[in-house]
């Protein structure tokens, strides 16, 4: 029977013009269903119509955690995101959120004694290695008596270089600073990032990206630091991180 509608078809013109084998064991594969569109099919996501938020803590089962400490201060205000907070701000007393490291720059990119293009080329190994970044701000200083637009002019062919070298124009913005005191002149560019994909979540750890300043990477690993206090004889640790080092005088 098989044999026959294959003949049918092929006379009709609308089938192969010789017989092809058809397994009916094989059955067209099943759409994969997405409801949420967070790239874990329903069939294995716990909250299918809810995407999940993805921050490398428990991202497997298809629900979105925005509390991880259940300290009541969401992920994405929690300045500590895995220490349960008692300050508002989702950390524990004596402990610190780091945002910025100026350890991480302190040269100029583009100065009169290095070759513009040499310079450009190592900035846009920086934009390769951390895409993560998405806008560098170019600035530089105006000289004593300095028109703006000469200031500017050097920023402008510093993203000339750039863009030269790859770089998008589009990544790329300017900040003329105040007025040098008389007889402290400058032709230097310096370079920033001042905004990248993850910049307001918490879930980062901060990398220096050469002389443009810090750059943060998605990581469970702790972008901030928590002081022991000193109670009487002993040191104090936050009670929610360790309650066994904390004296039993030492306020909680």
């Amino acid at each position: 029977m098989r044999c026959a509608l294959v003949l049918v078809l092929a006379a009709c013109g609308r089938g192969p013009r010789t017989p092809v084998a058809i397994s009916h064991h094989e059955a067209a594969p099943a759409a994969v269903v997405d409801t949420d569109g967070d790239g874990i099919p329903d069939g294995r996501d716990g909250c299918p119509t809810v995407a999940e938020d993805f921050d490398l803590y428990q991202d497997e089962d298809g629900c979105p955690d925005l509390d991880d400490d259940h300290d009541g201060v969401p992920d994405d205000k929690d300045m500590c995101f895995d220490t349960p907070g008692t300050d508002g701000g989702g950390c524990p007393e004596g402990c610190s959120y780091t945002t910025t490291s100026t350890d991480c720059w302190s040269r100029p990119l583009f100065t009169d004694a290095s070759p513009p293009a040499a310079a450009a080329s190592s900035v846009k190994q920086l934009f390769d290695a951390y895409p993560e970044i998405l806008v560098v701000t170019l600035s530089t200083d105006r000289n004593a008596g300095e028109p703006e637009a000469v200031a500017r002019a050097r920023l402008e062919r510093a993203e000339r270089a750039l863009v030269a070298a790859g770089v998008p124009a589009e990544k790329l913005a300017f900040a003329v600073h105040a007025e040098r005191p008389a007889g402290s002149t400058t032709t230097d560019v310096f370079g920033l990032v001042t905004k990248q994909r993850f910049e307001d979540g918490k879930f980062r750890t901060a990398h220096c990206a050469g002389d443009m300043g810090s750059v943060y990477r998605v990581s469970r690993e702790r972008n901030y630091h928590c002081k022991p206090r000193i109670c009487g004889d002993g040191e104090c640790w936050p009670p929610t991180e360790d309650h066994a080092s904390c004296p039993q005088d030492c306020p909680r």
